[in-house]
């Protein structure tokens, strides 16, 4: 519950956008999170966070993120506080999932439900970021490859 309120702001019907997520709840919900399922060994609390959705409201969160970072990224000043808190949340919610898809049935569970490929755009978009904010590179290696498992 704490996390839906702090990623999506409640059960509210209106546009979620960045803006109306509340980053500094969302970072510590999801450090939290993170330090508690870290410690867990039992698969039925991580079964239990796929059914309740917590995956999918990460996986929105960090396309949320992204589509805001891609968006003010020409004009964007990366040690603003925004930028800083967003990248922070980014950071918390692909630790989370990290360590939720230490089972092989939430590795599958992502897989079935297309969340892998939302998380693939999102790696790509950040590499196009960083590779766009870098000097110019050499022809050879200004391609963006990324490598799955």
């Amino acid at each position: 519950a704490d996390l839906k309120k702090a990623c999506i702001g409640g059960d509210r019907g209106e546009d979620i956008t960045v803006a109306s997520m509340n980053l500094e709840r969302a970072d510590t919900v999801l450090s939290e999170f993170c330090k508690v399922l870290g410690q867990s060994q039992r698969e039925a609390d991580f079964a239990l966070l796929l059914k309740l959705g917590c995956a999918g409201i990460v996986v929105d969160t960090c396309s949320r993120i992204k589509d805001c970072l891609v968006a003010s990224s020409s004009d964007a000043n990366e040690a603003s506080p925004a930028w800083k808190q967003m990248s922070s949340v980014m950071l918390g919610s692909l630790k989370f999932l990290g360590v939720l898809c230490k089972h092989d049935f939430a590795r599958i569970y992502m897989l079935l439900t297309n969340r892998v490929v939302r998380l693939a755009d999102l790696a790509v978009a950040c590499l196009d970021m960083h590779f766009g904010s870098v000097a110019s590179l050499p022809d050879a290696q200004s391609v963006s490859v990324l490598f799955l498992p």
